[in-house]
């Protein structure tokens, strides 16, 4: 089980009155038992399956020890058992419903209620060939900008000026469209979004002085804020790793362009988990990247701040200049995305007993007894979203 906190500015997790803070469970399903098994499949065959969803509650209000027992085989047989009822869902109706489906799955579509993402057209378009004869692939309009320098490629052998004026959204590492990109350097000539996407594909192979290669050829011919961040995710030298980082950001904030603020913001959250890995790194680098970052959007507001990596950096720079008030005014604000469970691991309620413990003394002017710590914490106990369930 998982704990459901939802991020919203006008949600308070520590509220019970809000209602929408739950437990839910993450299935895995699909043919194979579990997603680390997999089978191989014949060219231009299909595979149908059913699958269905019901909620125990029934069972679990009426339910015996048998169901809760811990030999496993005994709580499915009391499982089985209530499926074949007329509560669950008897093999019959399954069988009857599986037969229906499958007859329908092979028929061609003639109503699209929503269009999914765009690659599977774009393979089409590659390859000439459609995917299945009963199923239909487009590219949305809201998809488009995503995958026109791919369009390009395909229609007129390069990239577009257009394209190389935007802000790359997507890459591809397929062999088909790294023969296609090495064919369109020798026949057009090479661009930098043609270095920066074989440096991708390489990089996906491992072939890890390919891709440092390719991406310095990119960076030659166009310093941009992508090439420098996958050099300083590529390179081995943390100091190298970083300078590149340095120039990413440099080259982001400098950035007005459509999708420049997504850039940043994840370029930030990655720093600040490049950073919070790197203690040397972070003594040195942390302050003033955090200044950064405060200069460029105001890291309490958001924006650029949203994100837990960074938000951690944030808050072991308060720590460390000893400011408790500070500490616990941003645990308590600060609306974290990871899960509670992990969040305990970096701060939790550990942290925040010591600083309020710190708080009290320091009003105090002198060290607090067991008791009075205790009173302290009762006094101004730890927000619910910082204890591990």
């Amino acid at each position: 089980m998982q704990e459901y906190d939802p991020v919203s500015k006008s949600h308070d997790p520590d509220a019970p009155s809000s209602g929408r803070t739950g437990c839910f469970l993450e299935l895995q399903t699909g043919v194979a038992q579990t997603q680390s098994q997999y089978f191989p499949m014949e060219g231009n065959s299909s595979l149908e399956w059913t699958e269905y969803f019901k909620t125990m509650k029934d069972l679990n209000e009426s339910s015996s020890e048998e169901l809760f027992s811990e030999d496993y085989d005994i709580a499915m047989d009391v499982v089985n058992e209530w499926l074949e009822s007329p509560q669950g869902v008897p093999r019959a109706m399954f069988d009857s419903v599986d037969k229906f489906l499958r007859g329908i799955s092979i028929k061609p579509i003639t109503t699209m209620i929503s269009v999914g993402t765009p690659y599977g057209a774009l393979h089409e378009k590659l390859t000439g060939k459609r995917i299945s004869s009963s199923m239909s692939f487009e590219i949305a309009s809201a998809d488009q900008e995503e995958v026109q320098p791919w369009l390009d490629l395909l229609d007129m052998g390069t990239f577009s000026s257009a394209s190389l004026e935007a802000i790359p959204l997507s890459f591809m590492v397929h062999d088909d469209w790294v023969t296609l990109l090495h064919e369109s350097v020798t026949k057009h000539g090479a661009t930098y979004l043609h270095h920066l996407h074989l440096g991708h594909a390489a990089a996906d192979q491992r072939d890890y002085d390919g891709a440092v290669a390719a991406f310095n050829a990119s960076l030659q011919m166009r310093p941009t804020a992508l090439v420098h961040r996958n050099l300083a995710v590529t390179l081995d030298d943390d100091n190298a790793r970083w300078s590149h980082y340095q120039a990413a950001w440099k080259l982001a904030l400098n950035d007005d362009r459509k999708h420049a603020k997504n850039l940043q913001r994840n370029l930030a959250m990655e720093m600040g988990g490049f950073l919070l890995a790197k203690p040397v790194l972070e003594k040195i680098f942390g302050n003033s990247f955090i200044k950064g970052l405060d200069e460029a959007a105001g890291c309490q507001k958001g924006s650029l701040c949203e994100s837990d990596q960074v938000a951690l950096l944030v808050l072991y720079q308060k720590q460390a200049a000893g400011n408790a008030s500070d500490v616990l005014e941003f645990l308590q604000e600060w609306r974290f995305i990871t899960p509670p469970q992990t969040l305990a691991s970096f701060t939790g309620s550990g942290l925040w007993e010591k600083m309020v413990i710190q708080v009290a003394e320091e009003t105090a002017g002198r060290p607090l007894s067991q008791l009075e710590r205790k009173h302290a914490m009762l006094a101004r106990p730890p927000p619910r979203r910082l204890l591990p369930l």
